[in-house]
């Protein structure tokens, strides 16, 4: 089964329907998103803390990689990152150089954020790595900026960067946002040390509260467990980190069901409930035939496959503000599993014979089939016996 959806990309538009009936807000003008959001802005930076004389951390051929900690601020949904930026000392032919920077949560390095792009470093200068789009960081979480030396890095040519003995952020960030005292280094096949109180000159840069659903999950559970049958509905719920209004139809987001070898896996939810607050729930209703044996799926929203219809907005006082069309996506949990096809699942006698030996040549014998599906039925069975044959006709059911 394919569905068709029609997508609307970007943020909402000024005159859209979406101000139709509501009265409280007639004749008020949404904004646009780009009037709204916050600003991009340094979230946190200590590049203005004292370095003292020669304090260098170095990318070589015997220390392969940095890592700097950071620590977010209390914002309710979290942060938008666009940047890193470093303080690089004297290159060394960096021309020659492939760094690597990445940005992980927790101290692990095994949930893995984001890769940033960087161009060639430049002496004596912030030099920035970019992250890529919709980068978002969680609220009182760590995380760890790595850059790693992938090819290059031997004794002469080397990256200095600049670290400080200062354990203070400038002013002027965001509340809450700390970078840790001690950079990390490594040395190749070896595990990560403290750089002797030394830590990177580094800036960070985002926006708090890009009004946005931060949370994608499953909320429905499959009356057998595991498995969603024919009829049955799916409920996925978007988390955003302000109330939301969305019109009672037309709104709509994707879902995967199946492997799409025969056809489209995409499914239209449409908005179900959650009005006015900042949790909305989209629910699909399992179709027959739609099979997936490895759960369903959710897609990250964004510029190229967001909601379809209308885009939730935010209900304000001067009227009603575009959220973005990114969401979270969300991977196979085999907790929800969907195999809408049309099968017996049960068959039973339910007649008892007469006498204790078994049925006799007369006797009816009922056999009760449970479908998966509710649906009228009128077969003919043949019985034959020594010497006759019946037809006997099974009542629908």
């Amino acid at each position: 089964m394919t569905s068709n959806i029609a997508f609307v990309y970007g943020a909402l538009r000024v005159g859209l329907v979406l101000l139709a009936g509501l009265t409280a807000l007639a004749g008020a003008v949404p904004a646009t998103a780009q009037d709204h959001h916050p600003q991009v802005a340094t979230l946190v930076k200590n590049l203005d803390q004292p370095s003292g004389p020669d304090i260098r951390t170095v990318l070589s051929k015997d220390q392969d990689g940095l890592m700097q900690g950071l620590r977010t601020g209390p914002v309710v949904g979290g942060y938008e990152l666009k940047g890193i930026w470093l303080y690089v000392g004297r290159t060394h032919d960096s021309q020659h150089l492939t760094i690597q920077a990445d940005l992980y949560r927790g101290p692990g390095l095994s949930r893995k954020v984001a890769t940033f792009t960087g161009g060639r470093l430049n002496d004596f200068a912030e030099n920035e790595w970019r992250a890529p789009a919709n980068t978002f960081l969680q609220p009182d979480t760590d995380y760890y900026f790595m850059i790693d030396c992938v090819s290059g890095c031997t004794d002469d040519n080397l990256a200095k960067f600049r670290g400080t003995y200062s354990d203070g952020e400038d002013g002027g960030g965001e509340p809450g946002w700390s970078i840790r005292d001690q950079a990390l280094y490594r040395w190749p096949d070896a595990d990560w040390k403290p750089a002797s109180r030394v830590a990177l000159a580094i800036r960070v840069e985002g926006r708090p509260r890009h009004f946005r659903a931060y949370r994608t999950e499953i909320v429905s559970a499959p009356r057998d467990g595991s498995t969603y049958r024919y009829g049955e509905h799916i409920d996925v719920a978007l988390t955003f980190n302000t109330a939301v209004y969305v019109p009672p139809n037309g709104s709509v987001i994707a879902i995967r069901v199946g492997d799409a070898a025969d056809g489209s896996n995409y499914r239209a939810a449409a908005y179900h409930s959650g009005p006015q607050t900042n949790r909305l729930v989209y629910r699909y209703q399992v179709q027959l035939e739609d099979v997936d044996a490895d759960a369903i799926s959710v897609d990250a929203g964004g510029p190229n496959s967001g909601f379809g219809g209308a885009v939730p907005t935010i209900v304000a006082s001067f009227g009603l503000l575009p959220v973005s069309d990114y969401y979270p996506g969300l991977a196979d949990d085999h907790h929800h599993k969907v195999d809408g096809r049309f099968r017996v699942t049960d068959v039973a006698l339910t007649s008892i014979p007469e006498h204790e030996d078994g049925f006799r040549v007369g006797e009816d014998i009922d056999v009760a089939l449970t479908f998966s599906i509710e649906a009228p039925c009128l077969a003919r069975l043949r019985r034959r016996h020594p010497g006759r044959g019946r037809r006997r006709q099974l009542p629908s059911g």
